[in-house]
């Protein structure tokens, strides 16, 4: 966990009224996805788990439906990294999806 996401959940986890809501566990395919957001979230921690190392596994972009990911455009994300998404219109906005065949499982814990 770089410094910037520890510094962030810790100020989420240490503020009296932060408080977990809800967890998606997302299997990512060939199709851009979106999360499924429970109502009131302000907040997410997300960590992908793929059997894929040697390459780039998936790519997300967080601007809805204008402009999707694909296995050569958006963000790049490898196995067991961990990121947050600290504003809703950016968790609403999110999609992602595979960039090559294997077992890509994205896990959302949500706060408000």
């Amino acid at each position: 966990m770089n410094t910037q996401n520890r510094n962030t959940l810790y100020r989420l986890l240490s503020e009296k009224d932060s408080i977990a809501i809800g967890y998606e566990k997302l299997s990512i395919t060939g199709t851009a996805q979106a999360l499924t957001i429970p109502d009131g979230a302000t907040y997410a921690e997300l960590r992908l788990e793929s059997d894929v190392t040697a390459s780039i596994p998936v790519r997300y972009l967080m601007l809805g439906n204008d402009t999707l990911p694909t296995a050569t455009v958006g963000m790049a994300l490898n196995h067991l990294d961990f990121f947050d998404i600290d504003n809703g219109s950016n968790m609403v906005n999110f999609r992602v999806i595979r960039t090559i065949a294997g077992t890509h499982t994205l896990h959302i814990q949500y706060y408000k």
